[in-house]
């Protein structure tokens, strides 16, 4: 669906004192503004009153709606019809405007109805907005309700506003208490289409206690716009448990009952991707990462468009995904400028600010402070392994590439060398994996005209391991390595050694590109080792832009156009 706004404006601005939750009508006199925006899954409204904004953000399906007029007084009526089925086959939407003074009319009314209303996300959608005690010259309290109906608790709507997943909506069949946990066993669900988050019929999942406890959707324990627990660990009991359990509007929630008297209604499709199994576990582990795909020497590097990336949202998403599985991609046809890579950097987040600044020229100089700028050889490396906290990507921008032989980048996948090693030398990984290396760099440069002094020093591991899966989650190599080594002397030559058949097994895994002018290659850095050949500096130029990018950044906005497109990745 496209983008949706819903604008209401008046000229003066006088809202009853509404204490009943039953009260659907407010009356209003200006300067009153209501927008509405489509955000991704959500809506937003924006009720600005004196120049004061307050948001709400909710689920609503409505058409490009306008209504302007100036009038004395104006009464809206927001009234749902009840709600037949547990998806919500129909919905009605009645607004009307009476008791209009003005000259060309005495009264007007607004009917605005829509009918069987299918989103791609959600059949279900409720509306909750309560603003309160709003200070105008014209009124010293104010209240807007728009009421759900036909809800047994006012939190159980709040869980299509936060869902991340679309299409399916899960049913559950019963519900039980006993063993310090609810037993939960799952219907069909009316809209499955995929084994990956559709609901099949007969599944029966638990859910302990103090998860349940801890994860109430109820407005009094979370807040849905932050996405954030209103209660602490200590605002309940951990011994709370059911008193009793209750599906809901034909299977669409569970009502748990505590002991403490607390009540907590969940959406049974919320429930559902949360099921303690490994299916559920691997959705929500996509949506942190993808899966990596490992590379030799005949790896292709994926090419991609610099235009197309900066102005189309699945461009931009097909370059991060291949960025994430495989560690490297080569952007074509960027501008042969400097600053060019921020572009396509702020598309996906902050460039990230080192002691070299923003960006910097890669080129020949005398008295270089890094070999980088100089037209000698360079090991397989990754950059700035003296950060604790390493850049994770670079964007390595070819302005002018030297036309003689030389300056070619040599690029290797670590995690596929690291995994090779594991496997064919053990021995080897081992002393890889623990043994702490200092990697340091100091000296002096110059950004934006003032100079900075640095002192960079940070102790790891050549091959990085997750310290609970195992996993390799970084790898360290460069000529900075500090010449202190903190092991005994014995390990001293087994090191080498290993660290000697690392490198070797980097170069016969690695492939060799010479980027073009106006290409750019955009790497992994904790993944990606790159290398560069000697090239003759006196004869001719090489002049390469880099900028570096957390994958912070760049994972939350690949996060953000999965949700935005409903592409599901893995």
């Amino acid at each position: 669906m496209g983008p949706r706004l819903l604008s209401l404006s008046t000229s003066m601005l006088s809202l009853s004192t509404l204490t009943s939750p039953n009260v659907k009508s407010v009356s209003c006199r200006l300067p009153v503004r209501v927008v509405v925006r489509r955000e991704g899954r959500r809506e937003r409204n924006t009720l600005t009153v004196d120049g004061q904004q307050h948001r709400t953000y909710y689920h609503l399906s409505t058409t490009t709606t306008t209504v302007n007029s100036i009038q004395q007084q104006q009464h809206l009526l927001l009234q749902k019809s009840s709600l037949p089925t547990p998806s919500i086959q129909q919905q009605h939407l009645l607004l009307q405007n009476s008791s209009l003074h003005t000259p060309s009319t005495q009264q007007q009314h607004l009917l605005l109805q829509k009918s069987s209303l299918h989103t791609h996300s959600i059949q279900q959608q409720h509306l909750l907005l309560q603003n309160s005690s709003l200070h105008t010259p014209s009124t010293q309290q104010q209240h807007l309700l728009l009421q759900k109906s036909s809800l047994p608790t006012p939190s159980i709507g709040r869980h299509f506003c936060t869902s991340t997943y679309s299409g399916n909506a899960a049913v559950i069949e019963s519900a039980s208490v006993g063993n310090g946990e609810v037993r939960v066993v799952w219907g069909k669900s009316p809209c499955s289409s995929s084994s990956s988050s559709g609901s099949g019929g007969g599944e029966e999942c638990v859910y302990p206690y103090p998860w349940l406890r801890d994860n109430c959707q109820c407005i009094q324990c979370y807040d849905a716009d932050s996405y954030t627990r209103i209660i602490t660990l200590e605002d309940w009991h951990h011994h709370d448990t059911p008193q009793q359990v209750k599906v809901c509007n034909d299977g669409v929630c569970l009502e748990v009952v505590w002991s403490s008297g607390h009540i907590s209604t969940y959406s049974a499709t919320w429930l559902y991707h949360r099921r303690f199994n490994s299916q559920a576990r691997s959705v929500k582990k996509s949506v942190l990462a993808l899966k990596k795909e490992l590379w030799g020497r005949d790896f292709q590097i994926s090419r991609h468009s610099f235009d197309s990336i900066v102005s189309d949202d699945e461009a931009l998403l097909g370059f991060l995904t291949s960025l994430e599985k495989f560690g490297v991609v080569l952007v074509t046809e960027a501008p042969r400028k400097p600053k060019a890579a921020f572009h396509i950097v702020n598309k996906a987040g902050f460039p990230k600010r080192t002691h070299y600044g923003l960006h910097y020229p890669i080129r020949r100089k005398l008295g270089a402070e890094s070999l980088a700028f100089t037209d000698l050889k360079l090991g397989m490396h990754n950059d700035l392994p003296y950060y604790n906290y390493v850049c994770g990507i670079i964007f390595l921008h070819c302005i002018t590439q030297f036309e003689g032989s030389g300056g070619e980048n040599d690029l290797a996948d670590g995690y596929h060398v690291a995994r090779y090693l594991h496997q064919h030398h053990p021995h080897q990984y081992h002393l890889l994996t623990h043994t702490p290396v200092y990697f340091w760099n100091k000296g002096v440069t110059t950004v934006e005209g003032e100079e900075h002094q640095f002192y960079k020093l940070f102790n790891t591991p050549i091959i990085v391991e997750d310290s609970i899966t195992g996993a390799v989650v970084r790898v360290n190599n460069s000529q900075l390595r500090d010449s202190h080594l903190d092991v005994s002397p014995d390990l001293v030559t087994p090191w080498y050694s290993a660290l000697r058949l690392f490198n070797t097994t980097l170069q016969q895994h690695a492939i060799r590109v010479k980027l073009n002018s106006g290409e750019m290659l955009v790497m992994d850095n904790t993944r990606l080792l790159h290398g560069r050949t000697a090239y003759d500096g006196a004869i001719g130029e090489r002049y390469m832009d880099q900028v570096y990018l957390d994958w912070d950044q760049a994972l939350s906005k690949r996060r953000v156009l999965q949700e935005k497109l409903g592409i599901h990745l893995q």
